[in-house]
């Protein structure tokens, strides 16, 4: 069977917003490949504190190549360990739920992603 291409916007620092492309194959389990990115992600990016460089990752990039079906996965990481999946959730949903003045307060932001997600159908 041929793969099935997906466009999946992506925003550039300059603030365009291009097509990108991303392959998911017939069959294909996406749970298995989300959570192995995310762990080369993770430990890639530990020690790391410049946004740009979290962001840069190639497994980060994958992961937001990897579109809205990658988002109830992402909510359920955040839950485990909030870490920096506000970033990679703000990326594929191309906003942020997040009030300003809850910015840098990881509670209030991981509560933010979550009603989002129950409000908008990734999570129970």
């Amino acid at each position: 069977m041929a793969r099935q291409a997906k466009v999946k916007p992506q925003t550039r620092p300059s603030g365009q917003r291009t097509p990108k492309l991303h392959f998911i194959k017939p069959g294909d389990s996406l749970s298995p490949r989300f959570h192995r990115l995310a762990l080369e992600w993770e430990q890639a990016t530990l020690n790391a504190s410049s946004p740009d460089t979290i962001t840069a990752h190639p497994a980060f990039r994958r992961i937001v190549s990897l579109g809205d079906a990658a988002i109830p996965l992402a909510l359920a990481r955040l839950r485990q360990n909030p870490g920096d999946w506000p970033l990679v959730l703000r990326h594929l949903a191309g906003m942020s739920p997040v009030a300003e003045a809850d910015r840098g307060n990881m509670p209030k932001m991981v509560k933010a992603w979550i009603a989002w997600g129950k409000a908008n159908g990734h999570i129970a």
